[in-house]
């Protein structure tokens, strides 16, 4: 199971409590971020039996919220999906807007497993996000729903919503 909206600041064993009240975990892992090494607030669990997961997800998913978080615990079974099919690009997001801000934007599509704000080496806003869903078609959804939908303070122009290019297509000299 992936689950998302975890304190960054919680260990294995701690967070082996949480999971382990439905039944025995075979596997735990937090996925870190690769330049700080730090929790990037989402992890998998695997549960020694299904139906232990599935109580899991029914009595965690958008219902208990941990400590120290404002928004619930989104599980949901890992995703089979490759991240491409799944992370947006935003555009022309206003330059005060932060992650928290950008994620309640797109919270209304689904679950979703990340949301930055792009900042430069000062930490000011590029003015610009990614967001990765948990699933493509709530990635689709949001880029149906959001896409030119309105313009935020400060821009030019209405928000711009898409997937996010992969690297391995700019390299191939689109654009």
């Amino acid at each position: 199971m992936f689950a998302g909206q975890i304190p960054r600041h919680m260990e294995e064993p701690e967070l082996r409590k949480v999971f382990e009240e439905f039944g025995p975990v075979y596997e735990l892992s937090i996925l870190k971020d690769r330049a700080t090494g730090g929790s990037r607030g989402c992890c998998f669990v695997t549960f020694m039996k299904r139906k232990d997961a599935l109580e899991a997800q029914n009595k965690l998913h958008g219902v208990r919220v941990l400590p120290t978080m404002h928004n619930p615990v989104q599980m949901k079974p890992a995703d089979v999906e490759p991240r491409s099919e799944r992370k947006l690009f935003v555009g022309m997001i206003g330059k005060e807007t932060g992650d928290e801000t950008v994620r309640s934007m797109f919270m209304s599509y689904g679950p979703i497993e990340e949301c930055t704000v792009l900042r430069d080496a000062q930490k000011n806003s590029k003015g610009c996000a990614f967001v990765t869903f948990m699933s493509r078609k709530n990635a689709i959804a949001a880029i149906r729903g959001l896409h030119h939908s309105r313009t935020m303070d400060g821009c030019s122009a209405p928000l711009v919503v898409k997937f996010a290019e992969a690297q391995r297509d700019k390299n191939a000299g689109g654009g």
